[in-house]
């Protein structure tokens, strides 16, 4: 797994280049709490962040009883020299203010929909496992969004339901890397630095080839296994090979690259398959 941080004006002045040397590769800075607080070293820690070469991307404390748009508009204004090389924005959700799950699922809506019509590019979603559950109402809405779950003391994170896969884990509030005085949050990716840059390259381009032509000429009548096993051994787990258990997967394929990204993709007909049977049953 590829190590990261997320930092904001907590840190105070940040060595870049001993974070760097510490073996940090990416990391997400906060742009704002709410409306009304923005981060003073955001400016600094961005265009820091990319100087040194960590990959990087922003994230908003989001408060659900301030307008979303206007909470929006702030991060898009504020990362205005975002490109394709840095990490989708996060929406921070971790807080209720009071307001319904009903409510705050609308909202959320309202901001994603917004910050992906100006930049092209769909948002990471920051949560807990019992905050999702509890004050949100585990709604199935954003499966198409990354998740970044937190999770401390643990070896494996608890993934918020119903996603299947985390993306980013949160892993400790307290941990030390150079260049950086006193405590800091630290972060891992679930796969390779290759998958990582290819998590990027997807957010800003898409799928390559999302549904590659068919054999032109199949054959109508193949031979069929001349031993076929009448009882194969089943998964000792129950879980088919390369799924990730209570989000614990690493490194998809060993190697990055090819085995991360079909393995999202094995995961998203999961989810898509987990949708449709839920619409049945609501029929």
């Amino acid at each position: 797994m590829v190590e990261g941080i997320d930092i904001s004006k907590w840190q105070s002045n940040i060595d870049w280049d001993a974070v760097a040397n510490d073996g940090v590769q990416f990391a997400f800075i906060r742009t704002n709490h709410g409306i009304g607080d923005l981060d003073e070293r955001y400016a600094y820690n961005w265009a820091e962040a990319k100087r040194v070469g960590i990959l990087r991307g922003t994230y908003q404390y989001w408060l659900p009883a301030e307008d979303p748009i206007e909470q929006a508009n702030i991060l898009i204004d504020r990362m205005s020299d975002f490109g394709e090389t840095d990490l989708p924005p996060v929406l921070d959700v971790e807080e209720s203010q009071g307001v319904s799950a009903q409510d705050m699922v609308a909202d959320i809506h309202v901001w994603m929909d917004h910050v992906q019509a100006a930049i092209g590019v769909k948002p990471i979603i920051y949560t807990a496992k019992y905050f999702w559950q509890d004050g949100v109402g585990m709604p199935d809405d954003f499966l198409d969004h990354a998740l970044w779950v937190a999770n401390y003391n643990v070896d494996c994170p608890l993934i918020a339901d119903p996603w299947l896969r985390w993306s980013f884990w949160q892993y400790t509030s307290t941990g030390s890397i150079a260049g950086i005085s006193g405590n800091v949050d630290r972060d891992h990716f679930n796969g390779t630095r290759e998958d990582l840059l290819a998590f990027i390259d997807v957010a800003h381009n898409g799928d390559p080839d999302p549904d590659p032509d068919p054999d032109p000429d199949p054959d109508p009548d193949p031979d069929p296994d001349p031993d076929p096993d009448p009882d194969p051994d089943p998964d000792p787990d129950g879980v088919p090979d390369g799924e990730p258990l209570l989000g614990c997967a690493t490194a998809p394929g060993g190697t990055g690259g090819t085995g991360g990204l079909v393995l999202l993709l094995l995961v998203g007909l999961a989810q898509s398959a987990r949708r449709s049977r839920a619409t049945d049953k609501a029929r």
